[in-house]
């Protein structure tokens, strides 16, 4: 398994800290994964999802891809190594905000 991609982010009260492919050569398998952060130590990765609204009109998250609870652990401890590293060797991405009057397109 080896990350691709890797973009740190830095976004003033987000705890999204960045985004990556995961890719597991033996498998020809890339997953686009995200990583969340907060100051207090919790870490947590997020999956490709799609958004769907329930019976209650709340609107919720349906992963597309998981791991059964044990395949989880492993699969989330090896990628947190990873990750570790790469966030100690990335600078930080300002994300960029567009102005209502000025539209990049």
């Amino acid at each position: 398994m080896h990350i691709v991609n890797f973009r740190r982010i830095e976004k003033e009260g987000s705890p999204l800290k960045a985004s990556f492919l995961v890719v597991i050569p033996e498998w020809d398998f890339h997953l686009k994964m995200t990583y969340f952060a907060k100051g207090n130590g919790e870490s947590w990765f997020g999956y490709p999802s799609k958004p769907y609204t329930n019976s209650s009109g709340e609107k919720k998250l349906e992963w597309l891809a998981y791991f059964g609870e044990r395949g989880k652990n492993r699969f989330e401890e090896a990628l947190r190594k990873e990750i570790n590293k790469l966030m100690d060797e990335s600078p930080p991405q300002q994300m960029m905000r567009w102005s209502e009057d000025k539209v990049p397109f």
